[in-house]
């Protein structure tokens, strides 16, 4: 089997992305193709083909993703697949070796993905970063029991809400790790109507709702929901779907939550992506109304070891070698020389022995503070090379507040 690799022509779109679908198991209706092409880089799409037909894509997308103390220039890769007639066969491999080395002749440090299937993207040095929660709150109009300022909440208009929203967005982005950059497409793509999605018209959810926070130094929070209605057994029984909800302070999240919990006929919230940290959690007078399930989210690979380190701010001042263990990305396996502190790092290659040893897998899911190297160690992925090494460095990647990613790309 013959298998070339190489980039695709702008008449070749469409059937790139239904060969996509055709690997996650779909079809893509004229509707779901435009909506893509919003933030499409052509440029960056690859296709496997055998005999002239598209058998597997990859693509990624050029953003910036929050890290600690700073951003870093990112792949964010998507649409990656192999139709199921020719699996197994190594072509997601190859695409995936196209995709970083092209990430590292672009001077990006790093590649972030959200997976289908957690086994598949540890073998290629994507280590899970961020864990996004579900949260279910049974009941009408839960209470929130904390002191907080007033705020004026003003419902906006899909348009009005593209003109207010990314200053917020990017408020909290500047103290939020794990939070890719949005263009003027992005944010079209983001809050695209969903009235006529086919996944929207089968969960029942009409198109969104938009509502803005207002404080004393101007807008400071916003809410994207859907209502699903629910009058079956002839009461209202609707369920509110909070679809993304953020605010620069405490303030305006607990009045864009209580805007939320007040809204009538809806007998249970639901936030689909929400911080691991998220103080609505403790804000709740009866917390064990919430339901609160954790699962992966962000899978990061550190595609320039070197320049992913000195990206980034660190909780502690230290100075650690560390040796990196990364076979598919060869260039990264050598030991890196650490000194950082909350003003900046500097990494350079290590001379001396190294004080930890660790895969880029692992290394990728401590950058962004979101999981503790001690937590590595214990589960025997981290190898402790120097007495008080792992504490040293844990000290050094964690990171407040948690990482969060607010969408799927």
């Amino acid at each position: 089997m013959d298998v070339r690799i190489g980039p695709i022509t702008e008449e070749e779109y469409e059937p790139f992305m239904q060969a996509a679908g055709f690997a996650f198991g779909r079809h893509l209706s004229a509707r779901d193709l435009e909506r893509e092409q919003l933030v499409f880089e052509r440029e960056r799409a690859l296709a496997a083909r055998v005999d002239g037909l598209t058998v597997g894509t990859a693509m990624a997308n050029s953003m910036r993703l929050s890290v600690p103390g700073g951003e870093a220039a990112t792949a964010a890769i998507t649409s990656i697949g192999v139709v199921p007639t020719h699996r197994r066969r190594g072509i997601m491999r190859e695409l995936m070796r196209r995709l970083l080395e092209e990430a590292r002749d672009r001077g990006e440090p790093l590649a972030a993905l959200h997976t289908s299937e957690g086994p598949i993207y540890g073998r290629f040095g994507f280590g899970l970063a961020t864990r996004m929660g579900i949260l279910r709150i049974e009941g009408r109009h839960p209470e929130i029991d904390v002191a907080t300022e007033p705020r004026e909440i003003q419902a906006l208009s899909r348009e009005d809400a593209l003109a207010a929203f990314p200053a917020i967005h990017d408020g909290v982005r500047q103290v939020r790790p794990g939070m890719p950059d949005r263009s003027e497409a992005w944010w079209e793509y983001r809050l695209r109507d969903m009235e006529e999605d086919e996944e929207n018209a089968q969960t029942g959810y009409p198109e969104p709702f938009f509502a803005l926070s207002t404080g004393p130094e101007g807008p400071d929070g916003y809410v994207i929901y859907q209502v699903k209605r629910d009058w079956s057994d002839g009461f209202p029984n609707g369920t509110l779907e909070v679809v993304e909800l953020m605010g620069i302070d405490a303030h305006a999240e607990a009045a864009l939550w209580r805007y939320s919990f007040g809204i009538d006929l809806v007998a249970r919230t639901v936030a689909w992506i929400r911080p691991t940290d998220d103080p609505l959690l403790h804000m709740l007078v009866d917390p064990r109304a919430a339901r609160f399930e954790l699962r992966d989210a962000v899978w990061l690979r550190l595609v320039d070891v070197g320049a992913a380190l000195a990206a980034r701010r660190y909780g502690a001042r230290d100075r650690i070698v560390i040796e990196v263990r990364d076979p598919f990305c060869a260039w990264n396996e050598e030991r890196f020389e650490l000194e950082g502190g909350p003003e900046g790092a500097e990494c350079r290659p290590g001379a001396g022995p190294a004080d930890l040893a660790l895969s880029a897998t692992d290394l990728g899911a401590i950058y962004l503070g979101g999981t503790r190297l001690a937590t590595l160690h214990r589960a025997g992925r981290v190898e402790e090379l120097n007495d008080g090494a792992v504490r040293r460095a844990d000290a050094m990647f964690a990171w407040d507040p948690a990482p969060w990613c607010p969408m799927v790309f």
